[in-house]
């Protein structure tokens, strides 16, 4: 299968911070001597998650806000004092104002709701104007939309060195004639496509035991990406501000798979990026105009379907039910006020900002079989093998030592082919796996026709493309 590399997003570190790379100068990933995870550690290492074991997040008595101290802090309102507005408007509400809640009936004619806005339920949110959002530090380019930051840069040393003595080959078992023949039985009383005669009744001329390979190649990564996003703002949860400090750069947030060359995604808000905002859909009223009724408050009249006229045999008559408007009901949606909650912030009139972390970690898997079989190497891929080599190291050396040297030109091919091929990601570990499936072809006979099977597998799955006894068109074993 061919990789194609994802796009070049934007570099890190950002430009403009500063001349040291990530990371410092001298200090590889993993450093050097050190594999991903360290010798004789599992991952992640024993006794440390995260948080660290026992411990919170945020640390114990680190809550948020700071003991002692509310949100916003002492004497700062939203907006801060000195703005010449206050947030929610007017005196004598209270936020959400009082009976306005979330699930409240809503003003008919809030005054300062956007006229001609639609009620946008079934419409995906839509980005805020520009200057709408506070600058973060490191995060300048950051858009609405997820962008892959490039990882930090690989120091050669954390390569190692290629192993010199690596484990040797395991040794295939063959089976014997009447192994191979009771697997053929046991095969064809389980397909009822097949005659029982000629499995019971034939005779074996002639067994080959031979072994079939398959390699794999799994590459571990990791890519970051960085995005803005909201959710709707209660007034009730915690915010992680800039107050509380500066927020830290994509790759240096400690965050782990859960489980190693499994491809998994998370999502986390970077710490120290929150901030509270007036809900720029419904520009902080809560509502929209009703798309239903598009502000009016009226269904369409169902006697006359909206014409405003009935046409009775040649004369046409104003509609008696909606005196000629065409709109009679209570509009269903907006319970006639002809406003709606707004679907952005839910009718809380704020939001949340917050730059949003997506960790993705794919295990990337290439694979050969070397033809040394008439066995198709479908059959090879679903047969299970025995392990006779494998290694797992951060960056893996092509294998030097399998018995069929087409195997040592494909790992040396398809580690190379790897190191370029995943510019975006960051390269955890590596595993090489050589699978030894043994396989017997076995040469028979019955009355006339001769024919040949094979058991293959430490299943002993069957496969055969010319058994006698087939009762319908195209079936072969599989």
């Amino acid at each position: 299968m061919e990789l194609q590399p994802a796009s070049q997003p934007h570099g890190y570190p950002p430009a403009g911070q500063g001349g040291q790379g990530y990371p410092p100068s001298g200090q590889g990933y993993p450093p050097s001597g050190q594999g991903y995870p360290p010798s004789g550690q599992g991952y992640p290492p024993s006794g440390q998650g995260y948080p660290p074991s026992g411990k919170e997040y945020p640390p114990s008595g680190q809550g948020y806000p700071p003991s002692g101290q509310g949100y916003p802090p002492s004497g700062q309102g939203y907006p801060p004092g000195g703005q010449g507005h206050s947030y929610p408007p007017s005196a004598g509400q209270g936020y959400p104002p009082s009976n306005q809640g979330p699930s409240a009936s809503v003003p008919s004619n809030p005054t300062n709701a956007p006229q001609g806005a639609a009620d946008d339920s079934t419409m995906q949110p839509f980005e805020p104007p520009p200057g709408f959002l506070d600058n973060i530090p490191g995060y300048d380019s950051i858009t609405f939309d997820d962008i892959p930051l490039l990882p930090p840069k690989e120091d050669d040393g954390s390569r190692g060195v290629e192993p010199k003595n690596r484990t040797p080959f395991a040794v295939a078992k063959a089976i014997s004639q009447e192994e191979a023949k009771a697997a053929l039985v046991e095969y064809v009383n389980s397909n009822c496509c097949y005659g029982k005669a000629a499995a019971q009744e034939m005779a074996i001329s002639n067994m080959t035991a031979t072994t079939a390979f398959r390699y794999t190649l799994e590459t571990f990564t990791e890519m970051r990406a960085t995005a803005w996003a909201q959710v709707p703002f209660t007034g009730n949860e915690p915010l992680d501000t800039s107050m509380n400090g500066q927020a830290p750069q994509p790759w240096d947030i400690p965050i782990m798979a859960k489980e190693k060359f499994k491809t998994e995604k998370r999502q986390m808000e970077v710490p120290h990026t929150a901030s509270v905002k007036p809900c720029h859909k419904c520009q902080g009223s809560g509502t929209v105009v009703c798309a239903t009724c598009h502000g009016q408050g009226t269904a369409q009249c169902s006697n006359c379907s909206g014409k405003g006229n009935q046409t009775v045999g040649a004369e046409t008559h104003p509609c008696t039910f909606c005196n000629g408007s065409g709109r009679k009901d209570k509009c269903g949606t907006c319970s006639g006020t002809g406003r709606a909650k707004c679907a952005q912030c839910k009718g809380y009139r704020q939001l949340k900002w917050f730059v949003q972390l997506t960790v993705t970690w794919t295990n990337h898997v290439l694979e050969f079989i070397p033809e040394r079989t008439s066995l198709p190497d479908a059959e090879v891929k679903q047969a299970t093998g025995q392990v006779a080599f494998e290694e797992e190291n951060p960056w893996l050396y092509p294998v030097n030592h399998a018995p069929d040297p087409s195997i040592i030109k494909a790992s040396a091919d398809l580690i190379e082919k790897q190191k370029k091929a995943f510019p975006n990601e960051r390269q955890l570990l590596q595993r090489q796996k050589i699978y030894i499936i043994p396989v017997t072809q076995a040469t028979c006979q019955w009355k006339e026709s001769p024919f040949s099977f094979f058991v293959f597998g430490l299943e002993n799955r069957v496969y055969s493309s010319d058994y006698p006894q087939q009762w319908c068109c195209g079936c072969t074993i599989l």
